[in-house]
């Protein structure tokens, strides 16, 4: 029992004491390095320019002659589909932001109703309520907003009237511009 006391100490010790790493700090005050890597840089070939001429008479550079011809074929059609899949693909763009949502329940005749409470208050606002059901709830949504200090100017002016309302962050719909 005692020998098997040993050499557990034994191994625990020798353990320890492998795991110890040696590390060395040099506090030179020789910062200076020196590094070849010129056989790593990129090698340029001087490529043919066009020369510019130098009237005696006149001091102004002439421009190389160049030579312009209407191009061939159509660009028309490509663009066309380029132009409409570039359309396509801005009407379903989304990014996050802040809505008001004003109800939120299982009855449809109270969503509808809390739209068109929404619609009879002078907010000043262009909003319309959206209504959206996610199974089992119908929610009514107003708003689309980026910042949150504009979803509170419409938040502060509906709460008397929709004291559930809150701010939520979700995906909105970029207001376009005309």
């Amino acid at each position: 029992m005692k020998q098997a006391q040993q050499c557990f100490f034994l191994v625990i010790l020798l353990a320890s004491v492998s795991c110890k790493t040696t590390s060395t700090v040099s506090n030179s005050q020789n910062t200076n390095f020196s590094d070849d890597v010129s056989s790593f840089r990129i090698k340029f070939n001087p490529t043919d320019t066009p020369v510019q001429t130098v009237n005696p008479n006149n001091n102004a550079v002439k421009p190389p002659v160049t030579n312009l011809q209407e191009p061939i074929g159509s660009m028309k059609v490509p663009l066309d589909t380029l132009l409409g899949q570039i359309a396509e693909s801005n009407k379903s763009f989304s990014v996050k932001g802040y809505r008001i949502q004003i109800y939120s329940g299982l009855d449809r005749k109270e969503a509808e109703k809390a739209m068109a409470d929404f619609n009879n208050l002078r907010t000043g606002s262009e909003d319309r309520p959206e209504l959206e059901y996610v199974q089992p709830n119908f929610k009514v949504k107003v708003g689309n907003y980026l910042e949150k200090p504009k979803a509170y100017e419409l938040y502060y002016k509906i709460k008397g009237v929709f004291p559930s309302a809150s701010i939520i962050y979700e995906k909105i719909k970029i207001p376009r511009y005309k």
